[in-house]
């Protein structure tokens, strides 16, 4: 259990229902260069990557709790009942999806309020684009994220040359 910086507690604070406190953006991914063998790039590798880092990034396991009355800054709480499948979800349109769908689907994507209890944040993701490359858009609330925490959260999800490496596993495995 962690207390709520109060920074952040303003930004769950000042949220409304038209007036969400998160940020949103498109990361786009070629997948040319991804091995044959694999049988392609999309959601099933996007998610998978995800559950293999996800040690490395605390922040999407936990939730805001608010304390009884109220009294006080929430706390951020292990979600025990976490599961991937209700954050990464795959963009339904059909497929190739032009650059102005991806436009107007990330929009879509940004008017739906984060739920609060779960952690707060989701990633939607485009199977393919019309020029055949993948978008994962991913949603993060503004408690969870600044923008020093966005950068080191792509850098978790990311390998950040072409030598791709595996993911060092959790020396804790994750338990609610």
């Amino acid at each position: 259990m962690q207390r709520v910086s109060g920074m952040d507690a303003a930004f769950l604070n000042l949220e409304t229902p038209t007036a969400h406190m998160h940020v949103i953006g498109d990361v786009i991914l070629d997948p040319s260069t991804a091995p044959a063998s694999d049988g392609g790039f999309g959601f099933s590798e996007i998610e998978a990557a995800l559950r293999d880092r996800f040690h490395l990034i605390p922040p999407f396991r936990r939730r805001a709790v608010p304390p009884p009355g109220k009294i006080d800054h929430p706390v951020w709480m292990k979600d025990p009942e976490f599961d991937l499948a209700k954050h990464v979800t795959r963009a339904q349109l059909p497929a190739p999806m032009s650059w102005k769908d991806l436009e107007r689907s990330t929009c879509e994507f940004a008017g739906i309020e984060l739920q609060r209890d779960r952690p707060l944040w989701a990633i939607s993701i485009v199977q393919v684009l019309e020029d055949g490359q993948v978008a994962m858009v991913p949603k993060l609330h503004h408690a969870i994220m600044d923008s020093a925490a966005g950068g080191e959260l792509m850098a978790s999800l990311f390998d950040l040359t072409s030598d791709v490496g595996s993911t060092a596993p959790a020396a804790d495995p994750w338990a609610p």
